[in-house]
């Protein structure tokens, strides 16, 4: 089934961790469009195009397109795009426990060298809790820059029960409303609950899974890096 902008459907995201009810504007990936060569909804423009099909290709590489949905919509200037990468994993935390000194450091210590590769600079804007999802949760955000790029990237976790649901989003600086345009799509999320009350041992399975899916990117942006790296050396192709 080919891959089209969905109108006010419910998507029920992997893991069984609630879903999402994005408006017509946003395009929804799910299995069987990111096993797809390709899809008539991929973006024609660059940086749009490049950025989108490497994190495909990565999902498939990693055998992750079944735990995985990528939602993304265009900005107003070619060549932008928006993006919001979805998953979950197992164990569950606290919105207070996932912004504690100790845990900001090491969510840091994993995301930021998954985010730098190449001359990509990439700064820590803070963390915060969020509002936007009915139990809470925990945003993390950072601007990454290079040559002739400049995004920001939030990395959310919201407690979902005995889960932390994962939302990665990305978008062009230049892109004056892809914020706001996030932030309305991440509220519709209607799989949010706190943990079950349980002893300590609770909220270290938490932050494993916290752990757990911060490495998840940064395995797919360090084979990104090698596919954009080859991409780059080979010759082109002759007509």
């Amino acid at each position: 089934m080919a891959a089209a902008p969905c109108t006010a459907q419910r998507v029920v995201l992997p893991g069984g961790a609630g879903a999402l009810r994005p408006t017509a504007a946003w395009t929804v990936l799910r299995q069987g469009d990111l096993t797809a060569a390709a899809r008539p909804s991929d973006p024609r423009r660059a940086p749009a195009r490049e950025r989108l099909l490497a994190t495909i290709a990565e999902l498939q590489a990693e055998q992750l397109t079944d735990s995985h949905v990528l939602l993304h919509a265009p900005g107003p200037a070619a060549g932008q795009l928006r993006v919001a990468h979805a998953y979950a994993a197992q164990g569950g935390a606290t919105v207070a426990q996932l912004i504690e000194e100790n845990s900001v450091a090491r969510v840091r210590e994993v995301l930021e060298p998954a985010l730098r590769r190449g001359d990509r600079r990439v700064a820590f804007e803070g963390c915060a809790a969020s509002e936007l999802f009915g139990a809470g949760g925990a945003r993390f955000r950072f601007a990454i820059d290079g040559k002739g790029l400049a995004l920001t990237h939030d990395h959310y976790a919201v407690p979902a029960g005995d889960q932390l649901q994962y939302f990665d989003c990305t978008y062009d600086r230049g892109d004056p409303d892809a914020a706001a345009a996030l932030d309305a799509l991440l509220s519709t999320y209607d799989g949010g609950a706190p943990p079950p009350r349980s002893t300590g041992a609770l909220w270290g399975a938490g932050l494993a899974g916290a752990l757990a899916g911060v490495v998840t990117a940064l395995a797919r942006r360090k084979r990104q890096a090698r596919l954009i790296a080859a991409r780059d050396a080979a010759p082109p192709a002759s007509s």
